[in-house]
């Protein structure tokens, strides 16, 4: 998604570039039955609505909040989640702007009749982190915000008020490593990585029969992804990690939860933007050169460009880490 500042305004998808209704609704569809064999816990309904995003039960007291961007919806605009324990809630990024942060905040008292005491900030992009200050403004004890020192760097010149206090508070995860967040009864584990940005968290919450990781930008499903701070020679055993570890539920940062295939296409349409950025390299072409008609091959399903120069974006990450 766009690298958002508090000074950025959020621009509507190509209209020539969207899903038509129809095509959304079925991909919509996967949401209310799990396509994960042998998985315990099945997606249930949804359990909130707005023109933004959905809330559905993913695992026993754990939710994920999937945004619907190409329903022109643009106050969330990435995916996150709820977990709760017996003590203390967490939510995974604050989303695009305060009114979409509010609306998951509400959803997430309806769900477990607090608001969340605990943020886990992703990565530092604008849609994923303009309602800090909202969610700090909701704790009434103090919100506990978790994320890497690059990520607080990257964020935190143009945070104000409560922003910037519970920035100033945060608890930090160095960077390889991996934390525990402890809730009460249950906990979730966050692992500091690299891929999508110089510093990625994800947050792995397990129960009795189903686990469920939040891997933000990471992973993304039915949407290509944005490469515009992109690691790609660190995304690929990245991701690969993260699919080894086998949760039950993987929550995109963007897109629908995958099944198991579309978990494989996705690494496989990693694997063809590599093959594509080395033989243009190769051949002295420039990324727009490169990418010039190129198209994902359609064994890998249908992948929706937010804006049509991301193929060049992504093939103009590689030529920087290729030199």
């Amino acid at each position: 998604m766009t690298n958002l500042t508090k000074d950025t305004q959020v621009t509507t998808p190509t209209p020539e570039l969207r899903l038509s209704r129809r095509q959304f609704l079925a991909a919509s569809a996967a949401l209310v039955g799990s396509r994960w064999a042998g998985t315990a816990w099945s997606l249930q309904e949804v359990l909130a609505d707005s023109k933004s995003a959905s809330v559905v039960n993913v695992a026993p007291g754990v939710w994920a909040v999937l945004s619907k961007p190409l329903e022109g919806g643009f106050d969330t605009l990435c995916n996150g989640g709820i977990v709760a324990g017996e003590e203390r809630v967490l939510a995974f990024d604050s989303y695009a702007r305060a009114s979409g942060a509010e609306w998951v905040i509400n959803q997430t008292r309806e769900l477990t009749g607090r608001a969340p005491t605990d943020l886990v900030l992703s990565h530092h992009h604008g849609d994923h982190v303009g309602g800090i200050g909202t969610f700090a403004q909701s704790a009434p004890d103090g919100l506990r915000v978790w994320l890497t020192d690059s990520i607080r760097d990257a964020i935190s010149s143009g945070q104000l008020g409560a922003a910037k206090e519970a920035l100033e508070g945060a608890q930090v995860v160095a960077a390889g490593e991996s934390a525990e967040v402890d809730l009460g009864g249950s906990s979730v584990t966050l692992s500091a990585h690299s891929g999508h940005t110089a510093s990625d968290l994800v947050a792995l919450a397990t129960g009795d029969s189903s686990s469920v990781l939040f891997a933000g930008d990471l992973v993304w499903n039915r949407l290509f992804p944005n490469y515009m701070d992109a690691r790609p020679m660190e995304l690929k055993p990245t991701v690969a990690k993260l699919l080894e570890v086998g949760a039950s539920s993987v929550v995109p940062g963007h897109g629908p939860i995958p099944s198991a295939d579309e978990l494989q296409a996705y690494a496989k349409v990693l694997d063809a933007i590599e093959e594509l950025a080395r033989r243009g390299h190769e051949a002295g072409k420039t990324a727009a050169e490169a990418t010039e008609g190129f198209a994902l091959p359609g064994e890998l399903g249908e992948w929706t460009l937010f804006n049509p120069a991301y193929f060049q974006t992504a093939v103009g990450a590689w030529y920087k880490q290729l030199g």
